[in-house]
């Protein structure tokens, strides 16, 4: 009976219905069909978030005892990148910590960026933005720093996180991560560095020109050979690419409102026009593993 309830695909354990969380935890919202919790079940998430939490900082210590570039990117360790840091936004108490370990860990930084998990950093800035007693401007600049140089991180890897950190402003707070990761080696004083913070947050790189640009609430939408690329404009992350039959000459999006759906229209050089339905944001919710 509970496999039913709780399915696994993919390796992850999904809930079949809302209703079931609904009833496990007494968050009934107006108009649900559940009408009251469960009495014998009674499920608290922020005490799940802790449970994981605590396990992301045993991990996170047991990490350090090793070499960045020499940790496996077991199932495990993929779990804590990707989602250790909203655990601990969502656990009592811990969002101070999950700020700290998202703003000056650099190696955390470059094992995610080596798993490929970059569009994380972004979606744990979302979380964190929503955590009181958070300090916004070390969080915001990490951001800033990966969306910079996000066409660099994903050529170079985890490789570039360290040397691109030395490369920003002393009072920076990439430089100071950088300096905290090497304590015990000598930093040589680069004289002749630019002290002012670049005003770019983003940097999205494609193969060939970016022909057309079009840009709303809630995407960024570039136009690049016969192809429009839609990204998230919270994250930055690529939601999907839409491919034409030419060359994309114009694009224009329409936010939909509560009946409307979203569009995105461009014009091609075979001179047709295409209507898309705008692709739905990304889901950042955590899942937990199955093993």
């Amino acid at each position: 009976m509970t496999a039913l309830l709780f399915p696994v695909r993919e390796g992850k354990i999904h809930v079949f219905h809302k209703t079931i969380v609904d009833w496990l935890t007494g968050e009934i919202a107006d108009g649900g069909s559940v009408r009251e919790r469960s009495e014998i079940f009674q499920v608290r998430r922020s005490d799940g978030h802790a449970t994981f939490a605590r396990g992301f900082q045993a991990w996170l210590s047991a990490r350090s005892e090793v070499p960045a570039d020499a940790v496996e990117a077991t199932a495990e360790a993929q779990y804590w990148l990707q989602h250790g840091i909203v655990h601990s936004c969502r656990a009592d108490g811990m969002a101070v910590t999950a700020a700290e370990v998202y703003a000056r860990d650099l190696p955390l930084l470059r094992q995610r960026t080596d798993a490929g998990l970059l569009a994380s950093v972004a979606k744990d800035r979302l979380e964190l933005r929503q955590c009181e007693g958070v300090d916004p401007a070390p969080v915001e600049e990490m951001k800033h720093f990966v969306g910079k140089y996000t066409d660099v991180l994903q050529r170079e890897k985890g490789a570039a996180v360290l040397q691109l950190a030395l490369q920003q402003p002393d009072d920076s707070g990439p430089f100071k991560a950088f300096v905290a990761a090497q304590p015990t080696k000598r930093i040589l004083k680069w004289r002749n560095k630019p002290q002012q913070k670049d005003a770019c947050i983003a940097r999205l790189a494609h193969e060939s020109g970016v022909r057309v640009l079009a840009v709303s609430a809630t995407r960024i939408i570039g136009g690049s050979g016969n192809s429009l690329f839609v990204y998230d404009a919270e994250t930055e992350e690529l939601i999907e690419e839409l491919e034409g039959t030419s060359e994309v000459t114009s694009v224009a999006i329409c936010e939909g409102g509560k009946v409307a759906e979203s569009r995105i229209v461009a014009g091609y050089e075979d001179g047709t026009i295409r209507v898309w339905g705008a692709p739905p944001a990304p889901d950042c919710q955590p899942q937990l593993p199955h093993h």
